[in-house]
């Protein structure tokens, strides 16, 4: 690792190692997942974080993934075929991305939702009936292909939960409003899951 000119090259800066196999910059669900894969594979590893909290947007936008194939969809017999998901990304989002890039995103994918469930407690659930953005576009899902992480008790965290990134805003009653939820409470009073959510 090259370090600036400014930066003692004889010892650690800060409490910070000299030199280190990998560098991962933001404790946010990327992050954290990269910095949790190379040190499960015996590198060296040192996370970096701007801020005075852990967690970045994913803590604070609920988690949700849209990854398909994964086993929270296979569990929920939402699972389907690999191609329909390359034509769905690939309808919408053509070659603003490459298309071996897109694809292997989808080939791959699964086994990073696997690798945390095997390696953390935090486990993912299908969102039922959260449409995928286009539904209408070829390969898109009415009946969606998001999860969202199962609402579990962070106490476990300890001290550490004090630094986890604040919520935007409070939930009453410190109540979990999940995505499945929030589908049913953005209809209002159009239906009645609505007010009963």
């Amino acid at each position: 690792m090259s370090t600036p000119a400014s930066m003692p090259t004889d010892g650690p800066t800060d409490g910070l190692p000299a030199e280190v196999d990998v560098v991962v910059v933001g404790a946010g669900g990327a992050g954290m997942s990269a910095a949790l894969a190379a040190t499960k594979r015996g590198l060296d590893t040192v996370l970096l974080e701007k801020s005075g909290h852990f967690g970045g947007s994913t803590a604070r936008s609920g988690g949700g993934v849209w990854m398909p194939g994964n086993y929270a969809l296979r569990d929920a017999g939402q699972a389907d075929p690999i191609a329909e998901s390359k034509r769905y990304l690939d309808s919408i989002v053509g070659d603003v991305v490459p298309k071996r890039r897109r694809d292997t995103y989808l080939d791959r994918g699964p086994e990073v939702l696997d690798f945390i469930k095997a390696n953390t407690p935090l486990r993912f659930t299908w969102v039922p009936d959260y449409a995928d953005y286009h539904p209408e576009a070829p390969g898109g899902r009415v009946k969606g292909r998001s999860c969202e992480p199962i609402p579990m008790d962070a106490s476990f965290l300890g001290d550490e939960l004090d630094r986890l990134h604040p919520q935007y805003t409070k939930a009453p009653a410190n109540m979990i409003v999940t995505q499945a939820m929030f589908r049913k409470i953005s209809l209002g009073l159009r239906t009645i899951g609505g007010p009963i959510t």
